[in-house]
């Protein structure tokens, strides 16, 4: 981009590894959810927080322990797998798919049992991710919020008014899992670990998402350790 002084850049460094669960220092726990045959799985949180990384662990432990066919589409592709016990494809907006949404509607035709959308923004990818999830597709997405609650609000808050009753319910029969996660870093280490809430979708969170109460969830969230819940104080303690 140009500035009034001169030319700047936005680099992201990537690292070269084959990203895990162990090696991103994530909870156990997240091994978990690549074990569902389908429904939807959101990664948030901020910009720069590691939702891409995470995803690609995900990804990974499918790739490790599961013969499944995984299509990614992504803007920019910025981990490369390579195959093991599954079959990936790999997808760059902008230069294999003019689009997400184009993306998701060609893949949807090729059989994949995983999807990887590297990222919701606009309500017809939101539309189409959920009826992936809801037909038999595991799908795996990110969203940029500061919290669980907050990621749900913004999928229902994306769509018409008129249509958020249809969107919440259709959401609630589908999700799986909602992960958000910081970067903190631990000056006794010497590097930033990630700390997460990891909200589930048992029956109480169902229905909470539903009824669109979601402050509710943060209720949930707190009493919800039977399931494997984790709040975002419990996780750092």
């Amino acid at each position: 981009m140009k500035t009034n002084r001169g030319v700047g850049l936005a680099i992201r460094l990537l690292s070269s590894f084959q990203p895990t669960l162990e090696k991103l220092n994530l909870h156990p726990d997240l091994k978990n959810i690549p074990q569902h045959s389908h429904g939807l799985v959101l990664i948030s949180g901020p910009t720069g927080s590691g939702k891409s990384s995470t995803l690609a662990a995900l990804i990974q432990e499918i790739n490790l322990s599961q013969a499944k066919h995984i299509i990614t589409i992504e803007n920019p592709i910025e981990y490369h797998f390579k195959a093991s016990k599954s079959f990936i494809r790999q997808r760059e907006v902008g230069r294999d798919t003019p689009s997400f949404f184009q993306g998701l509607v060609d893949a949807l035709r090729e059989d994949p049992d995983v999807l990887l959308i590297g990222e919701m923004r606009e309500p017809d990818v939101m539309k189409l991710t959920l009826n992936a999830a809801e037909t038999g597709h595991l799908v795996l997405s990110t969203v940029h919020s500061g919290s669980v609650v907050e990621a749900l609000q913004r999928v229902v808050s994306s769509f018409p008014a008129e249509v958020q009753f249809g969107v919440r319910a259709q959401l609630a029969d589908c999700l799986l899992a909602v992960v958000c996660q910081h970067l903190v870093f631990r000056p006794e280490l010497n590097i930033r670990v990630p700390e997460c809430e990891i909200l589930y979708a048992n029956l109480t969170v169902r229905s909470v998402v539903r009824s669109g109460k979601f402050f509710k969830l943060n209720d949930a969230l707190q009493t919800g350790a039977v399931d494997k819940m984790w709040s975002l104080q419990r996780y750092k303690d």
